[in-house]
């Protein structure tokens, strides 16, 4: 089960030493990931800046309709108005001018309003950005790329997934503030140990799960893997889970669907010896922009296999193949292609040992103690 808030809270909280902005953005993707890091900086003794702009933003972004462009634009300038309006409100007749401020957006420009009167307001302060997504390298956009230069430039300090995209912060973004790595995202549960746990395959035979969107357009290389003629597993089967999954075209023996669950209970319903984290056009390399992006992010599925128990499988030029060989929780590889000969020289041993250090890792973002970590960094 989850923490509450009340369950998460140390026993004797500190005075504040800081605040941070609660997300304007309910119901959207990464919900999880947002809740999870504000649950954190509550324990750490962080003040929640309330935001009344959340209903505006859960029509704009979280609502999942597709509004007339002139619509759109309305309802942005409202969301822009009342977000700024908030932040000004709470802080009204208060001298923050030296104090912390924590804050984790879209890196919207309709967010850009609030992130003035943040700067203005915690300008001799420590102001911090956790990045959840940076759409520059996703969509590879000029005008996202111009947006998130001015956007980074309001903050001292900016937290980023991992060391690839540090690179890419103070090369491509220009940002000339401090940059910290997380690694791998927290994931807060109340007790990782009561979940199941899978062990070695007496037949030899691994169960793969990979979770996520499975359209065409989200998940292309699971379609082109399934379509491939000598795509015949002997060391393993795929279980896959989530939505959009074109089950009765793309039907395949050694591929399993398991169903639709919800991002914040998924972890529950996780069954299986690796956790595969891949994305984009191709299963043979990475290709397209959601390919090419995980090679400097760090999804927040990959939390969500390791509360599981799960070691990871993923590709040898991603961001988070640092974190799988430096925690020694799983294997790389070129390509999809390769998983039948590598798994057949896995060890019981081995697998074993990926398994204790899963549940030592698990503990940790089952807990919070990367952010955390990070947090009182920042803050020493």
């Amino acid at each position: 089960s989850f923490y509450t808030r009340g369950e998460f809270m140390v026993n004797n909280p500190k005075q504040t030493i800081g605040f941070y902005l609660s997300t304007p953005v309910p119901a959207i993707t990464a919900e999880k990931a947002r809740q999870d890091c504000e649950q954190i900086l509550e324990t750490l003794s962080l003040e929640r800046v309330p935001v009344s702009a959340r209903n505006i933003g859960l029509k704009l972004w979280g609502s999942g309709k597709t509004f007339p462009r002139l619509v759109k634009f309305s309802l942005g300038i409202r969301f822009a108005v009342v977000y700024a309006r908030d932040v000004i409100t709470y802080f009204k007749g208060k001298d923050v001018s030296k104090q912390n401020i924590f804050f984790q957006g879209l890196l919207s420009p309709w967010e850009i309003p609030a992130v003035f009167c943040i700067r203005f307001l915690f300008r001799r302060g420590k102001r911090v950005l956790l990045v959840h997504d940076l759409e520059s390298i996703r969509l590879r956009s000029p005008l996202r790329l111009l947006l998130e230069r001015i956007f980074l430039k309001q903050f001292t300090d900016v937290i980023v997934h991992s060391s690839k995209m540090e690179e890419y912060v103070k090369e491509r973004l220009k940002y000339r503030g401090k940059l910290h790595v997380l690694g791998l995202f927290d994931f807060l549960i109340s007790d990782v140990s009561n979940l199941p746990r899978v062990g070695f395959p007496d037949s030899g035979k691994f169960e793969i799960v990979f979770a996520g969107n499975l359209s065409p357009q989200k998940s292309r290389f699971l379609y082109e893997l399934i379509a491939l003629r000598n795509f015949n597993p002997q060391k393993f089967v795929l279980k896959i889970y989530g939505p959009n999954f074109l089950m009765e075209e793309h039907s395949h023996p050694a591929v399993r669907y398991c169903g639709y669950f919800p991002p914040s209970t998924i972890y529950k319903e996780l069954s299986g010896h690796f956790g595969l984290v891949w994305d984009g056009d191709s299963a043979e390399k990475l290709s397209g922009n959601t390919g090419l992006y995980l090679l400097y992010n760090s999804p927040h599925k990959v939390s969500a296999y390791i509360v599981s128990g799960m070691p990871i499988i993923c590709p040898k030029s991603s961001a988070i193949s640092e974190m799988i060989e430096k925690f020694n929780i799983g294997f790389c590889v070129d390509s999809l292609l390769e998983l039948d000969k590598t798994l057949e020289k896995i060890s019981k041993a081995q697998y074993e040992e990926w398994k204790k250090n899963v549940e030592s890792i698990a503990k940790k973002i089952s807990s919070g103690e990367f952010l955390k970590r990070i947090v009182k960094e920042i803050l020493s």
